[in-house]
């Protein structure tokens, strides 16, 4: 028999919100199943509604669990697995279905209904709602699709993916929440992480008393939850997560039926597009996602004039293009500059750069509000800026003793993070926030994983092609899902004539990005906000350019410092939907 070796450790996963971090002790542990339940928690300590009080979910009852007759309508705090004597007043403990159940007591606290239920023998108020049919027949632990496969009372179903992300629960799992600390036979009532629900869990002393089939191990201190490695295999369709040690989808083309497609979490799924089902400037894949539409560009009605735009140069001496000033006013037209990363409306203290960037950024923002504006799909909200420099030039956050970037980025007001153009999916505003799936088996990888789906490509490419323009500019930063599709973007918008000819070309494009990671700096942390930097003042105006050997070279330490710059745990210019 394969007995469980000390070596191996808990998993690490995401289900719901949830998450698997170790196998500690539980704070309510108990030694057998029947053993009488933990202390409850005083009235100082317990804000939550008592057994038989009104409740609309889970959440607001002391011993987790609602009662409702059926979805939708009011119900009472139960309680699941009771023993006699302990529903208090009101409430009586009864079989149902599969466990024991707190059910309403016949007489005048509360009556029965009369028409819909009558006093049954054991005293309470039946038919139990919402038990007329029976649960389930899958334990805890064992495999299912919804609530509804579970055989107890109560139990939720963690699927094998959340949203498009991969939890490791193959094949479905059966939990059941245990606040009270009793499980069913053959589980134990256990926290997964300190302060989190307790659920029960399959025990075990073996790898052979799990689903080792369908990807899941007996980890210590004895539970079975999913698990792979060199001697345990993922089942077909999947493949083992090396960084979290658990089985995830992985479905390919060819794997398959005729009808369905390869989905981006892992799973043969049914096309979730058809020619005509992406929305306009958008087109359907053979495998069905919907991707931006590069054929026929964005549409709209003309060429407008757009002869009241702002200066975009600045025509003065170094000193007074160069100098750093505040960005304002802080709303313009195509623009806001919101307060973020601990700012106030009263103190943009990291909303400094030099002038010529200002006027530039003024420029571009304009110009794409007038030559876009009857082009459909856009979010309808200004662009937001994000971090600059501050007044004295030094990194944001510095007056304050937290510099959110490190040294030599962000520095001199030459730099500025701003977001992408959004599409009309974006929500309330157009600020820094991610275009992108951005996360894979629950954890978060700082780049595009999926298609920018929120993106504006059409208007995006436009503003890029807008800064292309000016000589002034050195690059400009982009995700690698994003890079492609600016590229397509700019020819078509150039073929047609909605970009200068200044800002067309190889030679003009200054965007840079990268698919994969080669080191130069660009992979990560874009999928919220684009970089823009400007030569310093004084300094040559040959640009970075993406596949430009001789300039990537020249532009090796400003790499390097965007490199330091975005590093997980520092303070970027990013916005919390």
């Amino acid at each position: 028999m394969h007995m469980i070796f000390p070596e191996r450790t808990p998993i690490m996963l995401l289900a719901g919100s949830i998450l698997l971090v170790g196998c500690g002790a539980s704070s309510n542990t108990q030694t057998d199943p029947s053993a009488d339940r933990t202390t409850p928690r005083g009235p100082e300590e317990n804000t939550l509604d008592p057994l038989g009080a009104s409740c609309s979910n889970k959440a607001s009852c002391d011993s987790g669990f609602c009662f409702a007759p059926a979805a939708g309508e009011d119900g009472f705090c139960s309680l699941a697995e009771c023993s006699a004597g302990e529903c208090g007043d009101g409430l009586l403990c009864v079989p149902a279905a599969n466990t024991t159940l707190c059910a309403m007591a016949c007489g005048d606290n509360p009556p029965c209904d009369g028409a819909a239920t009558t006093c049954s023998g054991a005293g309470v108020c039946e038919p139990i709602p919402g038990l007329s049919a029976p649960p389930g027949e899958s334990p805890v632990g064992g495999g299912c699709t919804t609530d509804a496969d579970c055989d107890h009372f109560g139990s939720t179903c963690w699927n094998a993916v959340d949203g498009e992300n991969p939890t490791g629960f193959i094949g479905g799992y059966c939990v059941l929440e245990c606040a009270t600390g009793v499980c069913p036979a053959g589980s134990f009532c256990h926290e997964l992480q300190p302060n989190a629900v307790p659920i029960c869990l399959p025990v075990c002393s073996e790898d052979a008393e799990c689903r080792v089939d369908e990807g899941y191990l007996c980890l210590p201190p004895g539970f079975c939850l999913p698990a792979c490695d060199d001697a345990n295999p993922c089942p077909w369709h999947t493949s083992c997560d090396a960084e979290f040690g658990h089985c995830v989808p992985a479905c390919t083309e060819e794997s398959c039926g005729l009808d369905q497609v390869c989905s981006a979490s892992g799973e043969c799924k049914d096309p979730p597009c058809e020619s005509d089902s992406c929305g306009p400037g958008w087109a359907c894949l053979p495998n069905g996602d919907c991707i931006p539409d590069m054929t026929e560009g964005p549409g709209g009605f003309g060429h407008p004039a757009c002869d009241s735009l702002p200066p975009r140069d600045c025509d003065g001496a170094e000193s007074y293009c160069g100098e750093i000033v505040p960005f304002e006013p802080v709303d313009g037209p195509g623009y806001t500059n919101y307060p973020l990363n601990g700012e106030t409306a009263q103190n943009q203290y990291r909303s400094h750069c030099r002038r010529d960037l200002m006027m530039l950024i003024k420029w571009a923002t304009a110009y794409v509000q007038c030559m876009a504006s009857s082009w459909p799909g856009g979010a309808g909200h200004p662009l937001g800026l994000g971090d600059m420099s501050e007044a004295d030039g030094s990194i944001p956050g510095t007056s304050v003793g937290q510099p959110g970037h490190p040294a030599g980025t962000h520095v001199n007001g030459s730099d500025m993070d701003i977001a992408y153009f959004m599409n009309a999916t974006a929500g309330a505003n157009n600020y820094l926030k991610a275009i992108c799936e951005h996360t894979l088996g629950g954890a978060d990888q700082y780049h595009c994983v999926g298609e920018p789906t929120i993106l504006d490509v059409w208007r995006n490419a436009l503003f890029l092609g807008a800064l292309q323009t000016s000589d002034r500019l050195r690059v400009i930063g982009v995700d690698g899902k994003v890079g492609p599709l600016m590229g397509d973007a700019l020819l078509t918008l150039c073929d047609q004539g909605w970009i200068p000819a200044e800002g067309c070309g190889w030679s003009a494009w200054a965007f840079t990005y990268e698919e994969t990671d080669t080191g130069m700096g660009w992979y990560h942390f874009h999928h919220h906000h684009q970089h823009v930097s400007l030569h310093s003042v004084g300094s040559s105006t040959s640009r970075m350019v993406r596949g430009d050997a001789q300039s990537g070279a020249r532009e090796g330490a400003f790499i390097e410092s965007l490199i330091r710059h975005h590093v997980p745990g520092l303070t970027h210019s990013v916005h919390t939907p």
